[in-house]
This record gives C-alpha cells, sequence and structure tokens, in this order.
C-alpha cells in the first residue's frame, strides 16, 4: 500500500460488514481479539502490521496462513534479480 496515510484509509469495519462478519470472526485470523478489534473499528489507531495482516485477509483475499517464508524470500529474489519474469508472472496472474 505505500505510505501510512495510505494504509489507515482502510475502513476496517466496512469491511467486516460487507463481508457479513462478526468481529470475532473478522479479527481472530489476524491474532487480534474481538476487544481489541472494537476499539480499532472505532478509530483508535491500528499498529502498522495488524493493518498489512488486514489488507492481506481481507482486501486482497490471500490466505495468510498458507504464506511461509520461502515464499516471501522467492519474490523478494524474483523482483530484485528477475524483474522481466516478476511482471511477467504478475501478469499472467491477473488474466
Amino acid at each position: 500500500m505505500g505510505s501510512k496515510k495510505a494504509r489507515e484509509k482502510i475502513e476496517c469495519r466496512d469491511i467486516r460488514l460487507q463481508r457479513g462478519l462478526t468481529q470475532q470472526q473478522f479479527w481472530q485470523p489476524l491474532g487480534v481479539t474481538q476487544s481489541a478489534g472494537s476499539r480499532y473499528e472505532t478509530g483508535r489507531g491500528i499498529p502498522e502490521a495488524v493493518l498489512e495482516l488486514l489488507r492481506l485477509k481481507h482486501v486482497e483475499q490471500i490466505d495468510i496462513k498458507a504464506i511461509c517464508r520461502e515464499d516471501w524470500e522467492v519474490l523478494g529474489y524474483l523482483k530484485e534479480h528477475e524483474p522481466q519474469l516478476y511482471q511477467a508472472l504478475r501478469a499472467k496472474c491477473s488474466q
């Protein structure tokens, strides 16, 4: 997502309601208690790490339990050392 301001624009309550989830169902997969999630939904600052998990799980709809460290390492390698291959693979995935 970019800057911290861009991340703060994620309206977690709106996303949760659109998905028809309870606070427990929405926040538990991120390792956040229902009470902390409730505070975040009412305007308390959300830690950057939680925002990133929220984005991956509920915006990008990625199964975050299926991601492992090696996946991130491969991605980082491709981006740095094989940018054309990385772009080609991204384009193929978006089709």
